[in-house]
């Protein structure tokens, strides 16, 4: 038994059809914007605890070469990159030690609002994330 819908009712159908599959990509992309992020702050937390260890075990936090802390394979298997999109125009995490040892800065981007935090570049250090 053929269907017989007027114009009027296809069009609508065809709306709907439309409507319900933007919600269900754009609910998709947010969700995975949102894993994104929560992995950047996995990493950075994964790093401050590395540099912890660090610090505990030599007094000092390390130097750096090019943006990653010298001899943090020795508390971490493989140093992280973010992949990220949105606001974020540089995904590595880049650390720079502070105050000759006594501290360090651990800069990142989240490429979306997430959680207590705004969308753009942070930084982390041995007290907190910024």
């Amino acid at each position: 038994m053929p269907f017989n819908f007027t114009r009027v009712q296809l069009i609508i159908l065809i709306l709907i059809l439309i409507l319900a599959a933007s919600t269900v990509t754009f609910a998709f992309v947010n969700a995975a914007s949102q894993a994104l992020d929560q992995q950047v702050l996995l990493d950075v937390t994964v790093i401050r605890e590395a540099l912890r260890l660090d610090f505990e075990e030599n007094g000092f936090y390390p130097n750096s070469s090019n943006g990653i802390p010298n001899g943090i394979e020795t508390y971490l298997n493989f140093y992280p990159t973010a992949v990220l999109k949105g606001s974020c125009q540089d995904s590595a995490y880049t650390y720079t030690q502070k105050l000759s040892g006594t501290d360090y800065n651990l800069n990142f981007c989240l490429g979306h609002d997430y959680n207590n935090f705004r969308a753009g570049n942070h930084t982390a250090n041995s007290k907190a994330i910024q």
